[in-house]
């Protein structure tokens, strides 16, 4: 019986943030799971407009993807230190303070970390690294590029 391994599927997202007089503040959410592949996405961050929250919902729409197609291990690569240290660090920390950090103050972006935790449910193995250096990933690139687009789209109701 011959054995065929399969990859693991790698996911590159950013969240993208600008804020200006004209627009004001406004984010975008990248997924990217490689070229003209139809799961990319490009789309505007929904409810508070904020780099960390971008960061945050790139990731719950990735792993809602993989969840709907029942992936049992991936890999998910960020740009955002914030989003990497939060759920290699932060989020049992948390769920075990109550959601209160190391000097008692309420967790920033709860609602948004609980809707992670639940995307994530279902898919035994996630790996989290940070893409440090864009100049140095095409992938990442892509995924900011989408990001960036997302950031000029529409709200949708």
């Amino acid at each position: 019986m011959r054995v065929v391994q399969m990859s693991v599927p790698e996911i590159y997202i950013v969240g993208a943030f600008e804020s200006n007089a004209q627009h004001g503040a406004r984010g975008g959410i990248g997924v990217y799971w490689g070229p003209d592949n139809p799961r990319n996405v490009s789309e505007r961050l929904k409810g508070d407009q904020t780099i960390n929250r971008a960061a945050i919902r790139a990731a719950v729409r990735a792993l809602g993807q993989a969840r709907a197609e029942n992936l049992r291990e991936i890999r998910i690569f960020s740009d955002s230190e914030f989003l990497i240290t939060s759920v290699n660090q932060g989020l049992g920390l948390w769920q075990r303070t109550g959601w209160t950090t190391v000097t008692g103050q309420p967790v920033e972006n709860r609602e948004d970390f609980e809707d992670l935790i639940i995307a994530s449910t279902g898919i035994p193995a996630v790996h989290w690294r940070r893409v440090e250096d864009h100049s140095r990933n095409l992938d990442i690139e892509a995924a900011d590029q989408l990001a960036r687009e997302g950031l000029l789209k529409k709200l949708l109701p």
